[in-house]
């Protein structure tokens, strides 16, 4: 691989305590147990240490260790280096495990008191009153 993808295996495993033995060209952050967050602390790093400005975006923890590498050549502006090809970014809000929330009905209808408390008898109507069945 290139040099800048030994690099960031050196910083990956010097400063965030990783594994050599996990780290592959195609090892992908998330495979690393990195989060997004850890990311954004992984270019903080490169550009203390590298020289490398890249923004918060340039890697997703989807994303491989030789594409980040690739990235960061490019930005670095190193001759040959070829911009690599990304997916589409995740649909945010599908849980791809349970997918979509299902689809809830209408609200139920309520009954119109206009300004009286819900089941009383409006005043142009009496209340009805229980009647006595006559005992035989």
């Amino acid at each position: 691989m290139s040099a800048m993808y030994g690099r960031l295996v050196g910083l990956l495993v010097d400063r965030f305590d990783v594994d050599p033995a996990e780290i592959a060209p195609d090892t992908t952050f998330a495979d690393l147990d990195m989060d997004s967050l850890i990311l954004v602390e992984v270019f903080l790093v490169v550009h203390a240490e590298l020289g490398v400005s890249v923004g918060e975006d340039a890697a997703r923890p989807g994303d491989t260790i030789g594409t980040t590498a690739a990235v960061l050549e490019r930005k670095a502006g190193v001759p040959g280096a070829v911009a690599p090809v990304r997916g589409p970014a995740p649909v945010r809000g599908l849980d791809p495990v349970r997918g979509p929330a299902p689809v809830r009905g209408p609200a139920p209808v309520r009954e119109r008191t206009q300004g009286r408390p819900p089941g009383r008898a409006p005043a142009s109507q009496p209340a009805a009153t229980p009647t006595s069945t006559p005992a035989s």
